[in-house]
């Protein structure tokens, strides 16, 4: 006897039918919307690669390394150019130095710093000097001036000598352990737990022994916030932060970890009615005060300013430093020259002070090469403020305009093919040439920081 099977299929009802026709329907006229938009825009009128996908460049630009792409138009379409983000959004970069003075020194009034990138930043560092804008940017500015003062930061030095020891004799005996053999050194990795330790005691006295125990849990943490939060697709989801997902968690465990941290320190410090020296970076903030009305900073905007010096001060010199030891690895000339200069001024000398430092010339201009041809900022980002004119072209308010100082230097107008420190055929003696070198942070923000070998 056969058996009859039926299946039971329901059809979607005509309403939901309905819901998700209007849905689609949406959406095209959405998409259409902002196409319309791109292609009416004055924007569109300056060069950049085609794209007719509502996703426009995103997937090229989080592929490549920072900057890269834009590089790479720029030899096409010249020193700006137009690149579209979703949905249909356009942006403007900068490579020319003119333009990006234009809107980083002469018109920094008219730009301000995004909001989708404070976003990204302000639950790490919270509202330092890189994020405050406008009046509260230069009070703030005003105050910590005299922590960058240079008898404050020669204070400093020491640690940086302390730190940068243990880092040799940490190479050293990994090379002596190989029993004659090569010897592998991971060295960014080394340098960056090397630096994590140089800025967590420069910066609020802490000892976080990154290079002898890098599985620490501060050392983890502290090196998961200022190496850089995961920067993904998931940013561009409204609200997915807010979401409880497993890397959300994690990264909310090692802010609240690192942010704990230096609250602790902080209150500890002012437990104590009088500080003996001022030993770190927080111990000079201490004792600052407003002159208008004779206040502090809050335990708040300590714990900010600390976190802002730390991020901006972490990842940053590890990779110069990095990048440095590549291109002098691809210039041994160069290389034994600065070696030289070296040994020459700790020939009769045990430690190493800030005058040393300062004699350096010749590795003074190496690093600052080294900082020009492989920036560790490959990026920086502003927002038009009101309407403006770049060139020849028309900046609507609110178009944003993404900027890269750095790589500019290696443009065709400037020198042909400039890579791997060919531009030290531009030396002459200790010289070097400031003409087309400008710090990323340049204008009414920039950066108060200098970099000095050790």
């Amino acid at each position: 006897m056969e058996k009859s099977t039926s299946t039971n299929t329901s059809p979607i009802p005509s309403d939901m039918m309905t819901w998700v026709a209007m849905g689609i329907a949406l959406c095209i006229g959405y998409l259409i919307k902002q196409l319309v938009e791109m292609l009416t825009s004055p924007l569109y009128e300056i060069p950049g690669p085609p794209t007719w996908s509502p996703f426009g460049q995103v997937s090229t630009i989080m592929k490549e390394p920072p900057g890269d792409s834009y590089i790479k138009w720029s030899e096409q379409y010249g020193g700006i150019l137009r690149y579209v983000f979703p949905i249909y959004h356009q942006k403007v970069a900068l490579i020319d130095p003119d333009y990006i003075k234009h809107v980083l020194v002469t018109n920094c009034t008219k730009y301000k710093k995004p909001e989708e990138g404070k976003k990204f930043l302000l639950p790490a560092i919270g509202e330092g000097l890189v994020l405050l804008e406008g009046q509260k940017h230069a009070k703030a500015r005003k105050i910590i001036n005299p922590a960058f003062k240079h008898s404050k930061i020669k204070e400093l030095v020491p640690i940086f000598h302390r730190f940068a020891q243990a880092l040799v004799e940490y190479w050293q005996s990994r090379i002596d352990n190989c029993g004659g053999q090569e010897a592998i050194l991971e060295v960014h990795e080394d340098l960056s737990r090397v630096t994590l330790d140089i800025i967590c005691k420069s910066a609020f006295d802490y000892e976080c022994n990154a290079l002898e125990d890098p599985t620490n849990e501060a050392s983890v943490a502290f090196a998961k916030v200022l190496g850089g939060l995961d920067f993904d697709w998931t940013f561009f989801i409204p609200f997915y932060n807010y979401l409880p997902t497993p890397g959300n968690l994690k990264t909310k465990r090692v802010l609240s970890l690192c942010h704990n941290t230096i609250n602790r320190v902080i209150k500890e410090r002012l437990e104590k009615e009088t500080l003996d020296e001022e030993k770190c970076l927080l111990d000079i903030l201490l004792s600052l005060r407003d002159e208008d009305n004779n206040t502090g900073f809050t335990e708040t905007e300590l714990k900010d300013h600390i976190m802002t010096f730390m991020a901006a001060g972490h990842e940053t010199t590890s990779v110069a430093i990095a990048w440095t030891l590549y291109a002098l690895a691809g210039k041994p000339e160069i290389q034994n020259k600065a070696r030289q200069e070296i040994y020459k001024a700790l020939h009769q000398c045990d430690n190493i002070t800030w005058d040393i430092l300062d004699g350096l010339t010749y590795l003074d201009s190496v690093v600052k090469e080294s900082l020009r041809l492989y920036s560790p900022v490959p990026v920086t980002f502003r927002e038009a403020l009101a309407d403006d004119m770049i060139g020849d072209y028309f900046i609507p308010k609110g178009t944003a305009v993404t900027l890269l100082p750095p790589h500019r230097t290696r443009s065709r107008n400037y020198k042909k093919a400039l890579s791997h420190y060919e531009a030290f055929a531009l030396f002459k003696a200790y010289c070097f040439t400031y003409i087309v070198f400008i710090m990323i942070t340049d204008g009414k923000s920039r950066c108060k920081a200098d970099f000095k070998p050790v």
